[in-house]
């Protein structure tokens, strides 16, 4: 039993004698973390569809809210971050099981921002407007009660990924209503809060 202590030891001795023990390395001074802090800044955006007649202006529709907008050395793709639903649902008619079905009437708005330390932006947005409108005169005739089948919904919709530049008002789409006649704007405004 004495000569068997020493043969384990020497034997374990002899095991470890091969393998190397290394401490950990020093990071490199240069080198930057795998994931980096994240920045954020805070943003006033505002978007204004505004309707004209003409020259004249007719409707001006403001919308506005605060949201972060992730600061990074290179203006790299924004994800959706904000939202805003504003409007109601209205019934517009019974399916063939005599369920009503809805329609949402009003805005919303999907936003995104990042941002670079020279005041530049790059905003992904999705705007979408539904209003209810009246039929057209003599466009309907029968039955006041099932008038809601002449009911117009002109629909205002946009997407799309854009630079910005801070504070300055940027018109990022334009269109006209084919049946009134009437053009939509739609201009974003983005503005640092400190």
């Amino acid at each position: 039993m004495k000569k068997l202590i020493p043969m384990v030891a020497f034997a374990a001795m002899l095991g470890l004698a091969g393998t190397t023990v290394r401490g950990q390395e020093n990071p490199k001074p240069d080198s930057q973390p795998e994931n980096p802090a994240r920045v954020f800044a805070t943003v006033k955006v505002l978007f204004v569809l505004n309707e004209f007649d003409g020259e004249k202006k007719v409707a001006t529709l403001p919308y506005s809210f605060l949201m972060n907008t992730e600061k990074e050395k290179g203006l790299g793709s924004p994800h959706y971050s904000s939202f805003i639903r504003t409007g109601s649902r209205y019934s517009v008619s019974p399916d063939k099981d005599g369920k009503m079905q809805y329609m949402e009437i009003g805005s919303n708005i999907d936003c995104a921002l990042t941002s670079d330390d020279a005041g530049r932006y790059l905003m992904r947005f999705s705007f979408e407007r539904t209003s209810l409108a009246p039929p057209a005169t003599n466009e309907y005739k029968g039955d006041p009660a099932l008038n809601y089948a002449a009911i117009r919904l002109p629909t205002f919709r946009s997407s799309s990924t854009i630079p910005l530049k801070e504070g300055r008002a940027t018109e990022v789409m334009s269109a006209a209503d084919p049946l009134t006649g009437h053009i939509y704007t739609l201009t974003v405004t983005v503005t640092a809060q400190k």
